[in-house]
This record gives structure tokens, C-alpha cells and sequence, in this order.
């Protein structure tokens, strides 16, 4: 099965950081491959959409720790049902977004 042209891309962008390095080469290259591998490993190259969510703050402040714990279960666990986490979906939990009210936001990136 072909590469897409963002893994392709995703390829690119990690040979030209390990190129500019040749004088570290060996190192570089078993770092790549490890980069590279963990990349391929969570799909980085097939994500369409990422979904940023407040949950797990450090400090809360649109709501208690626990409630967005529960709300990024549900995401986790929502994803997975939908089966779209394996499929171009990625999710992250963002410590603050910085623009909350009365709760967790959720920011979808992707196109």
C-alpha cells in the first residue's frame, strides 16, 4: 500500500533535520529510524483531524480536574466506539486553551 502524500511529507521534513547532522550520522540516523517508527507507530501521517482538549490542567480554571478527566474519557472512549481514533483522528490534552467558559473546550484542527 502507498504512502499519502502527509506521511510522505512527514518523511521528508524528518530526513531534512537529519541531514544538516552528517558529523553525528550513526546517532542521527538510529534517532530518525526511532522517530520515525513511534510516528508510523500512532499514524502522525494519516491524521485528518486532531481534537485539543482541555483536561488534566494544571491549574483548572473553567472546571474541576475531575469533570474534564471524565470528559476525555468520553472523548477517548467515543473515538474508539466510532472507530475513527485508528482512522485519521488524533486527540491531545491541552493544559489550557485559554478561551474556556463554564467547562472543557474542544478545538478540532484538520481539514
Amino acid at each position: 500500500m502507498g504512502r499519502s502524500s502527509k506521511e510522505q511529507s512527514f518523511r521528508v521534513r524528518i530526513n531534512s533535520l537529519t541531514e544538516s547532522h552528517d558529523d553525528r550520522s550513526e546517532n542521527m540516523s538510529e534517532e530518525k529510524d526511532e522517530v520515525l517508527k513511534a510516528a508510523e507507530a500512532i499514524g502522525v501521517g494519516k491524521i485528518r483531524r486532531h481534537i485539543f482538549l482541555c483536561a488534566d490542567q494544571t491549574e483548572p480554571k473553567c472546571s474541576r480536574k475531575e469533570d474534564s478527566l471524565v470528559s476525555w474519557n468520553y472523548l477517548k472512549r467515543r473515538l474508539k466506539e466510532l472507530g475513527v481514533s485508528e482512522n485519521g483522528v488524533a486527540r491531545t490534552k491541552a493544559n489550557c486553551l485559554r478561551i474556556c467558559r463554564d467547562g472543557p473546550t474542544a478545538v478540532v484542527r484538520g481539514r
